[in-house]
C-alpha cells in the first residue's frame, strides 16, 4: 500500500477552510455555492437522459432476441405492442418463434444473445477494463479517503461511454446481471466531468466526492425511480466509509440532483401510463400478523442463501481474476450458452427465467384475469417448484456471473432471486390459508430481505422498495425483513459482496465500522515506537539533519521536536520534507548572503551547517492523544475523523506514532490468518 494514496479528510478541511471559498465569495456571482448548484441540476438532467437513453437501447437490442417491429425496425417489442387487439396480441412484431421453425427461432435468439455477451466481454477485456462489474466498490472506497490508481480513465468520457455500451450489451444478452448498479458509475462519471468545467471543484478531494455522493443519489433515483431512496441509499454508503459525516452537508444538492433526474426522465416518458412505477404491485390482501412468522421464515432464508451467493461470487472472482484473456471470454461465452439452454425452453413456453428484470415483474405482480403464465394458470404446487427452481438458478448464474466481473450490478438479480423465494413459499401457504397475504407480498418481502443480505443495505432499500413498489402498507413486514436477513448474513459472512471485492483486491478500505465491537478483546494497535522515529528539532534543522532523516527513515512521517529537548511539537510528512531538500526555496536568500564570500569548496561544507525553521511546514492535521488511550477510541477518531495519523504522548514527549496505514494492513493480517472473531473483523456496514 502507498500512503500517498489515503486522504487526510481535516487536512482536506483544512486547505478548504483556508481558502474561505464557501464563506468569503458569498456575495459573489459564480461563488462555490453557485457552482454546486449549477453541477447539480446540470447532472440530474443528463443522468435523467441518460438513463432514458440506456433504458431504450437495452429493451431495442433485447427486442431483437425475439424479433423486430415491423411498422419501425427501431422500436423495441413494447412500444411496437403498445396497440393490442381484442385477443391482446400484437400483429406489428415479428415474432421469430412464430414466423420460424423452433428450431431456428432458438438459433436467431442464442446468437444474439451469446453475441452481445461476446461483444460486452471483449470490450471490457481488450479496451476498456474499467468498465467491469458494478464500480460501486471502487466508489465506496473513494468516499473513504482512497485514490484509485487508474482514478482518470474511472471517470472519465471514454468510460462513460463504454460502460453505458457495455451495460446494454450485458442486459439485452439476458445474462443475470442489472443495470441499476452499474448505472451508479455511469452517473458518477456524468457528475465528474460536469464538475470538470470548475477545477476548483473537480481538483478538490473534498468537493469532488461530494459531488460524487450526489452523483450517487441521482444514479440510483433515476434507476428506481426513488428520488428519497437514492439520496438515502449515497447517505448510507457514506456512514459505511470513512467520509466524516460532518463533511456531508451536501444533502440538499444530492436531493436537488435525484430529483432533476426523475423529473426529466418521467416527462421522457410520460406518454406511457404507468411509468411511475417500475412494478407496481396491487396487493390480493393486506397482510396481518398471522403472516408474521412466513415473513421471518422466509427473511432467515433469504439471509442464509444470500450470504451463499457472496461466497459463490468470491469464488468466481478469486479464479477470474487469474485467469487469461482467453479464458474469460470463452467463460462468458460459455456461461451466456448456459444461460440461454435454460431460459430458452421456458421463454418460448411460459415466460418465466427470461431475464431478472422480467422475472421480478412478474413474480411481484398479481395474477389478472388476462395473466397467461405459469405462475397464474396451473396447480399451485407446480407453481412454486418453478419459482423455487428459478431462485435456485438465478442464484448460479448471478455468482457466476457477476464474479466474471462483466459490466453489470447484483440489485435486480437480487430482487427477482428473492421474490421468486417469498412468492413460492406465499403460494403454497396461500393454497393451504386463504386467509394469509396474498403471494405478492411474500414476493415484495423475500426481495428486499435477499438485496439486504448480499448488500447489507437497510434504510435506503426499504424506501426504494416502497417508491419503487408503491407498496405503502407492507413497510412494516419490510423492515423486519432487512433487520434479520442482515443479521443472519453477518453471522455468516462479515461482508457485503461489495466488500468482499475490496477485500480481495486488497483495497485499503476502512476495516471497521463500530470499534466498540472489539472494546472486550485483547486488540493491539500497530504503532511506530518511539526508537524508530526520526526526529528534527524545529528551530535549529540543518540540510544535513533533514537528508539523514530522509535517508534513515522509512516512516512516511518525521517528529520535530523542540530543540535540545525531547518534547514533541508536530510532524512533517516525507514529502513535505524532501520537497523542501529538492527546492531549498527556504535557505536560498540567506545561503546566497553567506557563502557569497566563500570557495566553492567551502560553500558546499557551509551549506549543511546553516540552520531553518520548520514551523512554517508542519503537517497541520497532527492528533495527539495520551499513551494509554484506549484502542477503541482511537479506532473511533481514525473512522469517524477520517484522519490518517495519531500521535500517543506521554508526559509531552513522544511515545508512537500510529498511522491510518498501519492499521489497514493489521486488518489484512487478522482477516487471512482469523486472528480475531469474524463478527469484528472487517465488517464495514455493520
Amino acid at each position: 500500500m502507498n500512503d500517498e494514496l489515503l486522504i487526510d479528510w481535516v487536512y482536506e478541511r483544512y486547505k478548504k477552510q483556508q481558502q474561505g471559498s464557501f464563506d468569503n465569495d458569498r456575495f459573489s456571482f459564480l461563488n462555490t455555492r453557485t457552482k454546486y448548484l449549477f453541477i447539480s441540476i446540470l447532472s440530474g438532467i443528463l443522468i435523467g437522459l441518460s438513463t432514458a437513453l440506456l433504458n431504450g437501447l437495452t429493451f431495442l437490442l433485447s427486442s431483437f432476441r425475439e424479433g423486430y417491429c415491423k411498422t419501425n425496425f427501431l422500436l423495441d417489442k413494447t412500444a411496437c405492442c403498445a396497440v393490442l387487439t381484442d385477443e391482446y396480441e400484437c400483429h406489428s412484431f415479428h415474432y421469430w418463434r412464430y414466423e420460424h421453425l423452433y428450431l431456428t427461432a432458438v438459433f436467431i435468439y442464442s446468437s444474439f444473445s451469446i453475441g452481445f455477451a461476446l461483444l460486452a466481454s471483449l470490450l471490457k477485456v481488450f479496451f476498456f477494463p474499467t468498465v467491469s462489474a458494478s464500480g460501486i466498490p471502487e466508489i465506496k472506497a473513494t468516499l473513504s479517503g482512497y485514490t484509485l490508481p487508474d482514478a482518470k480513465s474511472f471517470f472519465s468520457l471514454k468510460t462513460l461511454i463504454s460502460k453505458t455500451l457495455s451495460i446494454c450489451l450485458c442486459v439485452a444478452s439476458g445474462l443475470w446481471v442489472g443495470k441499476e448498479g452499474p448505472f451508479v458509475h455511469v452517473a458518477s462519471n456524468i457528475a465528474m466531468l460536469v464538475a470538470s468545467v470548475f477545477s476548483e471543484i473537480s481538483n478538490s478531494n473534498l468537493y469532488s466526492r461530494q459531488i460524487l455522493i450526489a452523483a450517487i443519489s441521482s444514479g440510483i433515483a433515476a434507476s428506481f425511480n426513488a428520488p428519497v431512496g437514492g439520496v438515502l441509499f449515497a447517505l448510507e454508503q457514506v456512514t459505511t466509509s470513512s467520509f466524516p459525516s460532518s463533511l456531508t452537508g451536501s444533502i440538499w444538492y444530492e436531493f436537488l440532483c435525484s430529483a432533476f433526474s426523475v423529473v426529466t426522465l418521467q416527462l421522457l416518458r410520460s406518454w406511457q401510463p404507468g411509468a411511475g412505477f417500475l412494478s407496481y404491485v396491487s396487493l390480493e390482501r393486506y397482510w396481518t400478523y398471522l403472516d408474521l412468522l412466513p415473513f421471518i421464515f422466509i427473511s432467515i432464508l433469504c439471509g442464509f442463501l444470500g450470504s451463499v451467493l457472496v461466497r459463490l461470487y468470491m469464488k468466481t472472482l478469486e479464479k477470474y481474476s487469474s485467469s487469461s484473456k482467453g479464458y474469460s471470454i470463452c467463460s462468458v461465452g460459455f456461461l451466456s450458452f448456459m444461460t440461454c439452454f435454460i431460459s430458452v425452453p421456458a421463454l418460448l413456453d411460459y415466460g418465466i427465467l427470461y431475464n431478472p428484470t422480467e422475472l421480478f415483474f412478474q413474480v411481484s405482480n398479481s395474477c389478472s384475469p388476462s395473466s397467461a403464465s405459469i405462475l397464474c394458470e396451473v396447480q399451485p404446487w407446480i407453481t412454486s417448484l418453478v419459482l423455487f427452481a428459478s431462485a435456485i438458478v438465478g442464484l448460479l448464474f448471478t455468482g457466476l456471473t457477476y464474479g466474471m466481473q462483466i459490466p453489470g450490478g447484483i440489485l435486480t438479480p437480487s430482487l427477482a432471486i428473492g421474490a421468486c423465494l417469498g412468492r413460492c413459499i406465499g403460494t403454497i401457504l396461500r393454497s393451504n390459508f386463504p386467509s394469509l397475504a396474498g403471494s405478492t407480498v411474500y414476493a415484495i418481502v423475500g426481495a428486499t430481505a435477499f438485496l439486504s443480505a448480499t448488500t447489507r443495505l437497510t434504510i435506503s432499500l426499504v424506501v426504494i422498495i416502497y417508491e419503487l413498489t408503491g407498496a405503502f402498507t407492507v413497510v412494516l413486514p419490510l423492515m423486519l425483513a432487512t433487520l434479520l436477513s442482515r443479521w443472519i448474513s453477518n453471522f455468516i459472512n462479515p461482508f457485503s459482496i461489495y466488500d468482499s471485492w475490496l477485500h480481495l483486491k486488497k483495497v485499503p478500505y476502512f476495516p471497521i465500522s463500530d470499534a466498540d465491537t472489539i472494546s472486550s478483546f485483547n486488540f493491539d494497535l500497530p504503532m511506530t515506537p518511539n526508537e524508530k522515529i526520526h526526529k528534527l528539532p524545529l528551530h535549529r534543522c540543518t540540510i544535513n539533519q533533514m537528508e539523514c532523516a530522509i535517508k534513515q527513515s522509512a516512516h512516511p512521517y518525521i517528529a520535530v521536536v523542540k530543540d535540545r529537548t525531547e518534547y514533541f511539537v508536530g510532524l512533517i510528512s516525507r514529502e513535505k520534507l524532501g520537497k523542501l531538500l529538492d527546492t531549498s526555496a527556504m535557505d536560498q536568500d540567506l545561503f546566497t548572503q553567506v557563502s557569497s564570500n566563500l570557495h566553492p569548496e567551502e560553500q558546499s561544507l557551509s551549506s549543511v551547517d546553516l540552520t531553518f525553521s520548520l514551523s512554517n511546514y508542519l503537517y497541520p492535521a497532527t492528533f495527539t492523544l495520551s499513551y494509554n488511550t484506549p484502542p477503541v477510541l482511537v479506532l473511533k477518531m481514525f473512522r469517524e475523523m477520517g484522519i490518517t495519523v495519531v500521535v500517543l504522548l506521554r508526559r509531552g514527549k513522544l511515545h508512537a506514532i500510529i498511522t491510518k496505514l498501519d492499521i489497514l494492513e493489521q486488518a489484512i493480517a487478522l482477516r487471512n490468518h482469523a486472528n480475531i472473531p469474524s463478527q469484528v473483523q472487517i465488517n464495514t456496514d455493520a
